[in-house]
């Protein structure tokens, strides 16, 4: 077996662990992950401060909208 190899045989257990990062709205695993990235996709991530912008008026109890039906 040639070095190359060798190496390869100790690196694959730190290999998962950069494919186990799941997005932190729907739990899909990311492709091609960077450090910071928390979301699977532009979508999601939109979704998910769309949801925290919604509790944070939820939580205060105002209604922003007047008129608007409450969901």
């Amino acid at each position: 077996m040639s070095s190359t190899m060798e190496m390869w045989d100790d690196a694959l257990p730190f290999c998962g662990v950069v494919a186990d990062i799941k997005c932190k709205r729907c739990g899909r695993t990311i492709r091609n992950p960077a450090p910071h990235k928390r979301y699977c996709s532009e979508r999601c991530r939109k979704r998910a401060e769309r949801a925290r912008w919604k509790a944070k008026w939820k939580k205060r109890g105002v209604n922003k909208y007047i008129g608007g039906r409450d969901k």
